[in-house]
């Protein structure tokens, strides 16, 4: 396994202007992704791709991004979040890095020492490398990984300098990206399903119709509208939403609210 901390040669840059621009343009939205692929595929063949964010105080990173010609990109791309991430070699290593640089690691399945990682990452999906390109941000890393399968073999010295190369510009974009869909998702109204989630975990003595009632009303949901949607009488509506107030010891959905965001 080789893993050092890159000063790029910017002496000859091949990841131009046109490869970049829609990756930017379109940071924070949902065509991000999109933009993302089509920017690195110029640049340099690959099977398999995935960018995660990980953070200082967070116990497992945040997938941004995971895409595959083999089936299971995104099954593998949990599985590495959720359990596998602790035995890469690459976490390893910047658990101990304090560079602000780039780090650049080529990890081959046979510097996997646990077998479920190597198996389902590796052996399964037949890949033969991982290139994975990190940087540091304020509060963790920004890291890009990039698979070739046994067939395409593994990166060349002149792909690994391209793809080092165009790292340098797209990982603080993919940096900015993180922030800005977090903050997206933060602003985003919650849905009614999420609604009735977080009433049932905050008010477990509200019955099931009376979570639905309420759900709906801090939705903004007419007392008609509710009752057309849950097929009930408009009484019921308010007789649901009445003894919901009661149980909880309040008047209106306002301090409901309250509740929830306290």
């Amino acid at each position: 396994m080789l893993h050092t901390v890159i000063t790029p040669d910017r002496s000859q840059v091949m990841f131009g202007y046109e490869n970049y621009t829609e990756v930017l343009e379109t940071s924070g939205t949902l065509n991000f992704d999109t933009a993302m692929l089509r920017a690195i595929g110029r640049t340099v063949p690959l099977d398999e791709i995935m960018i995660f964010c990980r953070r200082d105080d967070a116990d497992a990173p945040s997938v941004v991004l995971s895409f595959g010609n083999a089936a299971g990109s995104e099954s593998r791309a949990e599985a590495y979040r959720s359990r596998y991430h602790r035995y890469d070699p690459l976490n390893r290593l910047l658990d101990e890095q304090v560079s602000t640089g780039l780090v650049a690691v080529r990890v081959r399945a046979e510097d996997i020492a646990h077998s479920d990682y190597r198996r389902m990452c590796y052996s399964e999906p037949k890949f033969a490398e991982k290139m994975s390109i990190a940087q540091r941000t304020s509060g963790g890393w920004v890291v890009l990984s990039l698979y070739r399968n046994r067939n395409s073999g593994t990166f060349s010295d002149e792909e690994q300098f391209h793809i080092v190369q165009m790292a340098e510009i797209l990982l603080p974009i993919i940096a900015l990206h993180c922030r800005q869909s977090q903050i997206r998702q933060r602003n985003k109204p919650l849905s009614i399903t999420d609604l009735e989630m977080r009433l049932k975990s905050a008010f477990p003595s509200l019955s099931g119709r009376e979570r639905n009632v309420c759900a709906r009303t801090l939705a903004g949901v007419t007392a008609e509208g509710i009752a057309l949607d849950l097929g009930i009488k408009q009484s019921s509506v308010f007789t649901y939403r009445r003894r919901a107030y009661e149980r909880l010891n309040i008047c209106t959905a306002h301090q409901m609210s309250a509740m929830l965001l306290s």
